[in-house]
């Protein structure tokens, strides 16, 4: 899926839904412990501003940008029964409808 959505951005860089979608790529990879919330977030947040400098009112980039946690907001770990999951301080979660399927972001 990354390398479909930076073959669009090189291909059209005004195109903010790909832009947006790549925001949420990196947001799906923290959500589903598939990469390091501490390294792939910052990803996510440059990625939806960018969508939203070239299509300021591009309704998924608003979205996805709300799932980012603001740079002041701490992203550590936890130990349980199960392994090292991540965590953030101060968790607020926002449930919202993305094309066919909900997603439950945290931040």
């Amino acid at each position: 899926m990354k390398e479909c959505l930076e073959q669009a951005i090189e291909l059209d860089p005004q195109f903010g839904l790909a832009h947006s979608l790549m925001g949420g790529y990196y947001t799906m990879l923290a959500a589903l412990g598939t990469g390091p919330a501490r390294e792939v977030m910052p990803f996510a947040r440059a990625a939806e501003q960018e969508a939203l400098r070239v299509e300021p009112s591009l309704p998924e980039a608003h979205a996805l940008l709300g799932c980012v946690p603001a740079p002041s907001v701490t992203i550590g770990t936890r130990q349980n029964g199960n392994g090292v999951w991540q965590w953030l301080t101060n968790p607020f979660h926002a449930t919202f409808a993305f094309g066919m399927e909900t997603i439950t972001c945290c931040r």
